[in-house]
């Protein structure tokens, strides 16, 4: 986890607190490719999910490295429970379905973020946007409900 991702990291723990109860995880040999924090929203109807964090630097190309063991653990574990990357570049933070990992094998763009993203918004605005985006993801009934 690079500097960018640590203050990520934080900034995400702090701004969620009160509504989440969050747990940071670690990689190592034991765990390989587990994602940087798994949540469980307080209210009780929704379920817990998993979060890989990635942070860059605004730019024209945006490279998100996702290592090749992050990317066999969100295959081997998106199709049941909820998996997502939240991934901050510059001042607008992307929520994207685990389902769409392989989209960063290579450089993208923004445009090719806001495609592919459940929601876009500016980082100020991740308290409201990222739980609601992520109640909607995660609700026990909408399996239910198609």
């Amino acid at each position: 986890m690079n500097k960018l991702e640590l203050e990520f990291r934080k900034d995400l723990t702090r701004t969620m607190s009160g509504i989440w109860l969050p747990s940071i995880h670690v990689e190592n040999h034991l765990n390989p490719g587990v994602p940087d924090l798994s949540y469980v929203m307080l209210g009780g109807e929704y379920e817990t999910g998993w979060l890989e964090l990635k942070a860059v630097e605004d730019a024209p190309t945006i490279t998100i490295h996702v290592e090749p063991s992050q990317h066999r653990w969100i295959e081997a574990h998106c199709a049941s429970v909820p998996v997502h990357l939240l991934l901050r570049v510059g001042r607008v933070a992307y929520l994207v379905c685990g389902s769409m990992h392989r989209r960063f094998l290579k450089s993208v763009t923004h445009e090719d973020l806001r495609s592919i993203a459940l929601v876009g918004f500016q980082v100020e605005a991740m308290r409201a946007q990222l739980n609601k985006y992520l109640k909607e993801a995660t609700f026990r009934g909408r399996y239910e409900q198609k």
